[in-house]
C-alpha cells in the first residue's frame, strides 16, 4: 500500500513509497504537523501508544492532508459510532 506522511503546509516528507503487509513506520516525535496521503486508508492501522484508531477513510477512497497528530487521532477515536441504517 501506497503512501506518503509528510509534514503540513509543503513541509518535510518523512516517508513516500509503498509499505509491504507487516511493515510499520513510526512518525518521528519532533513532527509538528505531521499528516497522510493514501489511496487505501481502510488498510492502513494507525496507533496512538496502545490505542488503536478507527480506519482514517472509506474503503479504496483517497485521503490527503489527514492530521497524524495524536490529540487530533485520538479524538477520531472517541467519536460515536455511527448509527445503523433503518430497515426498509
Amino acid at each position: 500500500m501506497w503512501l506518503r506522511i509528510y509534514e503540513g503546509n509543503g513541509g518535510e516528507r518523512y516517508i513516500e513509497k509503498v509499505l509491504n503487509p507487516g511493515e510499520a513506520f513510526t512518525v518521528p516525535a519532533t513532527a509538528k504537523d505531521p499528516q497522510i496521503l493514501t489511496g487505501r486508508p481502510q488498510a492502513v492501522r494507525v496507533t496512538v501508544g496502545a490505542t488503536v484508531i478507527p480506519p482514517l477513510g472509506t474503503p479504496e477512497r483517497t485521503i490527503a492532508d489527514v492530521s497524524l497528530r495524536p490529540e487530533a487521532l485520538l479524538a477520531r477515536g472517541a467519536a460515536p459510532a455511527p448509527a445503523p441504517a433503518a430497515a426498509p
